[in-house]
């Protein structure tokens, strides 16, 4: 097993000092955990729109959980009907 290196936003990658692994693939990786990182904070998000593009994401975003919560809802009728109609 290769070692590991931590680095600062505590992902663990292997260490390539020796390793035959293109620099090109641990620098895709380093990216990727980069952007992720950023999503995942949401740092930069919302950096680039206006007022307006940020109310709609907001109001978009509201709509997307009432969906969701409505959809579920909906899971759970229908499993209970189906459980009901299964007696």
């Amino acid at each position: 097993m290769l070692p590991t290196v931590i680095h600062g936003w505590g992902t663990r990658w292997p260490s390539v000092g020796n390793s035959s692994w293109p620099s090109t693939t641990l620098r895709g990786w380093v990216n990727a955990a980069k952007r992720a990182e950023r999503n995942t904070t949401g740092r930069d998000s919302g950096s680039d729109l206006s007022a307006s593009e940020r109310d709609e994401l907001r109001r978009l975003r509201s709509k997307v959980a009432e969906l969701e919560l409505e959809k579920e809802i909906l899971r759970k009728a229908a499993a209970y009907c189906a459980k009901e109609m299964g007696r």
